[in-house]
């Protein structure tokens, strides 16, 4: 017979006779499952729950704002203000690992969302004057071309 209980259950086929003691308190074939493995019955390993799904959200989020006070009060005096609301960006990644799905399957991607979260909240600045950079230099180059071949 099988068991709610226990997902790992099936139906014995006819004739056979099991040993005396084999079948659990519900009528089973075998030991009752771990702690933590439950689910409907023939449900793969990785659509079970996750019964930590939070321990990687709740130790991102706190770390993000960290990372991000700690990037904005290294940064030059000059760094406008504005754009600070680009940390929204990293804190939105971080947010978004605590919105998956709490099942096994997710749990990777949840880790990825936070720990990118955390990294960009911390090289956040410097990303930024990376690509004011590139965009000054790139601004140049066209200009130094148009002047050069005239346009």
């Amino acid at each position: 017979m099988t068991s709610q209980w226990n997902p790992h259950g099936y139906d014995r086929p006819s004739g056979d006779n099991p040993p005396p003691g084999a079948f659990g308190p519900s009528g089973s074939f075998g030991p009752p499952p771990p702690p933590g493995s439950y689910g409907p019955p023939g449900a793969p390993a990785a659509d079970l729950p996750d019964e930590r799904w939070w321990l990687v959200p709740a130790v991102g989020t706190p770390l993000a704002v960290l990372l991000a006070f700690i990037d904005f009060r290294t940064t030059e005096p000059g760094f406008p203000a504005v754009l600070a609301l680009g940390y929204l960006v990293p804190f939105a990644l971080v947010a978004a690992s605590w919105l998956l799905g709490r099942t096994a399957r997710r749990r990777k991607p949840r880790t990825v969302l936070a720990a990118l979260g955390c990294l960009l909240a911390f090289c956040y600045t410097e990303a930024v004057l990376l690509i004011l950079a590139l965009v000054w230099f790139g601004s140049i180059f066209l200009k130094v071309v148009q002047a050069t071949f005239g346009g």
